[in-house]
Order: C-alpha cells, then structure tokens, then sequence
C-alpha cells in the first residue's frame, strides 16, 4: 500500500495535477478577497474574539481634548486630558501643543514659558485604523500690563450620537470688560450667552462652532473653531456570523474541495489506465488501493491546503496556535468523510454485487451534503430562497443538520474558543461506523468489482 503512495506522489504530474493547481490558485485567490474583506468589515463592527457578536458595531473613536484652565499668565502651566470613548484599543495618541512640543501621554502637563496664543491639536489613531481623530483647544498665555483682547473656546463634548446637547465654555482675556459674546454654533443658530447649551441634530457633516467677542471699546476677537460631530442613528448593519464562521468556513471549504479532488483525480486516472484493476490482484485487493488513494490524498491536499488556509488566516491577528487548531479542525473533519464516503461505497458495491456508484462520487456528495447542512450555509441559503418561512425550515432540517460533521466540528471549535454551543458527540459516531463497516466490506469485496463498473 506504501509502495503505491509513493508512485503515486512521484507521478503526481499524472494524476490530476494541473487540476489540483488551479483549485488551489482560485481558492487562494478566494481567500485573499475574503480575508481582506474580513479584516476591514471586523474593523468596523469591532468583533473583540473568535465568536464575538458578529453583528454589534461598536462604537466609533471619539476624542475631545480637555485643559484645566485655559488662560493665564506666563509662565502658565497646563494639564491637558484627552477624553476618548469607542474605538479599538490600544490608541495611538499626539499631541501638538501649538508651541513645537510634542507629546503621546493621555493626560500631559506643559509649561507655556512665554506668552501667546497657542493652539493645541489631539490626533487620536485606533488600533489598525487608518485615519486619526482630532480635536483642538486654544490656549492663552499672556504677559504682565494690557493686553490685546483674546478669546478662546472648548465644550464637553465635540461628538456623538445625534441629536447632541453640548456645553460650550469660553476664555476671555485682555481688552476692556465688560465683554458681549456671539456664538455661532454652524447649524443657522446663535447665542449670547457667556456660556451656552446647543442641542445638535444628526448630520453626516461636522458644525464648526466658533465665537466672536466684543470688548467696551468695541474691538473684537474671534476664538477659534471647534467641530462638532452629530453622528446620525444606525452605522455599520449587524453581520449574521462571527470571525470563526469566517476563517472555520473557509478552511472547510479549501480543504474539503482540494482532499476529494485529489482523491477522484487519482482514482480516476488509474481507473483510465487500467492499473486499479491489475493492482487489485493477490496479496492487494481493494481494501489496499482505496487506502492508498486515500493517503495520497490526505498528504496532497495538506500540502496544498495548508499554505493557503492558515497564511491569509493569520492576518487577522489572532494567536497562530488558534489558527492552527482551526484549520486541523477543518482538516481532519474533511479527511474523515472522504474516507467514510469512499468506503461506504465499496460496503454499497459488496451489497450489491455491482459498483453503483464509485467512492470517487461518493466522496464529493458526503463533502458537499456535510457543508451544505451546516446551521449558517444551510440558513442563509434558505434565507435567500424560502425568505420568512426559512425558520421552520432550518428547524425541520434539524437532524440532517445535526449529522454533519462540519457543523459539529464547529459547535466544538466554538465551545474551545470561549463561545456558545456544545458538539453532540453520538453525531461523530456516525461516520465512524460508515469506517468501520465500509473497511470490513472492503476487505470482504472481490477485486472483479472493478471490472464491472
């Protein structure tokens, strides 16, 4: 049995080879789209693990810059806060003081030695996002004796969901008190008030609020610019899977196309040349060369399978070990029913006395029913097809659901990575007995089966 795997593996040009090669490419290819796509969607929706609520975006990255006071005499010593909700940690933090010092703290202290106006800039960048968030303070610092007047504003709040109440505070120095305020808030409404509230109603674009002051003698100063973001209701949709529904899923699809195929190419091809049949000669009979075509394949679709599995998977992130298991998982699960199909067809031939139906088609309907009958391929295909009746649908098809292997090998996967659900092992039994049966029956049939297919 050894002796044909070798030759076999030596003379893999002949047996299927190109049609091995071009699987695999489209897979790859599959797999860069899918992965790249993955990566961007989980981004958004802020799936914290393998079986994350797929479908709960999280909050967008917010930053507000916050200073404990806002003006003062040089020299003025600052602490500066950055207030930040949503997005994914670790953020990547700067801060431009408006003086060229720099810092990455969330909470810095600065020394304003000389006085001036500075106008300070958070930028906020979430952990592999692309674009950073900004906000923006001004800071007076001013010198002994008169001082030209100055104004500057800061609020408790520059985003949020819409609508959007926030509390704009001003810093007034130099000038001729007593001052008159006139606020602009970017959305057609004004106020005088030293302090004011504005609710804000959603929109996609920002407000830019801003204020202008005007002293006794009439001289003015205009403060500079906040932005206001009102986000409107809704976001990013919820998804009806989870990353491990993603990488688990593609895993199974790579290897349970390349395992079958390298397995039907093989047998086939010799089926062609007519070897199997002077193979299945004393002391090999078929038990033998079903075995081998079996190894064969097992050793070619892990090395086909296995780089463009696990090589997109890991640029996800997530733990290689993780990885690993998952595309094992996929493997294994996949080389279990191409085995059970292939000898639950020659058990099907010594029943019959006559090859109905060969272990090579027998092998792609095991595959194909196992992924089909899985709770979210099945689902969803339903849900496309049969739209509000697919409940009692899928529901219906509970069992045939249940004795996938695919399905159980992903309740299992889930239950191992912290999520929910738990595998019903009497399920595993039963392609263990289609082994069972399908090794002795081979062992029992007579090697003319294969003259009369």
């Amino acid at each position: 049995m050894l002796a044909i795997v070798r030759r076999d593996l030596r003379q893999i040009r002949r047996h299927g080879l190109p049609v091995l090669a071009l699987w695999t490419l489209l897979l790859f290819l599959l797999g860069i789209f899918i992965f790249t796509n993955t990566t961007s969607t989980f981004r958004e929706t802020g799936v914290p693990s393998w079986t994350g609520l797929g479908g709960t975006p999280s909050e967008p990255l917010r930053a507000n810059a916050q200073a404990d006071v806002m003006a003062g005499l040089a020299p003025l010593t600052v602490k500066f806060t950055a207030n930040l909700t949503g997005g994914t940690e670790p953020y990547n933090i700067s801060w431009n003081f408006g003086d060229g010092n720099l810092s990455t703290e969330v909470s810095p202290t600065h020394v304003y030695a000389s006085p001036g106006i500075y106008d300070v800039l958070l930028a906020v960048r979430e952990n592999l996002g692309d674009e950073p968030v900004r906000s923006n303070i001004r800071i007076i610092a001013y010198g002994p004796g008169d001082w030209p007047l100055q104004a500057g504003i800061s609020a408790n709040r520059t985003a949020g969901k819409g609508p959007l109440s926030v509390t704009f505070h001003a810093a007034v120095v130099g000038g001729n008190p007593p001052y008159t305020y006139f606020w602009v808030f970017g959305d057609g409404q004004n106020s005088t008030d030293p302090a004011p509230s504005h609710t804000y109603g959603p929109r996609e674009d920002s407000y830019r609020a801003r204020l202008t002051v005007r002293d006794e003698d009439g001289n003015e100063s205009a403060s500079n610019e906040l932005f206001v973001n009102a986000e409107p209701p809704g976001g990013v949709e919820s998804l009806p899977f989870n990353l491990l529904d993603v990488v688990y899923g593609y895993m199974v699809l790579a290897t349970m196309i390349l395992i079958p195929v390298a397995f039907g190419t093989n047998y086939n091809s010799e089926m062609k040349k007519g070897t199997v049949r002077a193979l299945t000669l004393y002391p090999v009979g078929v038990f033998e060369v079903t075995a081998a075509k079996l190894l064969y394949a097992a050793i070619a679709g892990l090395l086909l399978s296995f780089p463009i599995s696990v090589l997109p998977s890991l640029s996800l992130g997530k733990p290689v070990g993780d990885v690993l298991g998952i595309y094992a998982a996929a493997y294994f699960l996949s080389l279990a029913t191409v085995a059970a199909a292939a000898f639950t067809a020659n058990a099907i031939a010594l029943a019959t006395k006559k090859m109905y139906i060969k272990p090579t088609l027998m092998a792609y309907l095991f595959v194909l029913l196992s992924f089909f009958f899985t709770s979210r391929i099945f689902g969803l295909t339903m849900a496309v097809l049969a739209g509000g009746q697919a409940a009692g649908i899928v529901r219906a098809a509970g069992p045939f659901i249940t004795l996938s292997p695919y399905h159980q090998g992903g309740l299992l996967l889930s239950q191992a990575l912290g999520g929910q659900g738990s595998p019903d092992w009497v399920a595993f039994l039963v392609p263990l007995v289609l082994l069972v049966v399908g090794v002795w029956s081979s062992k029992k049939l007579w090697p003319d089966i294969y003259e009369k297919e």
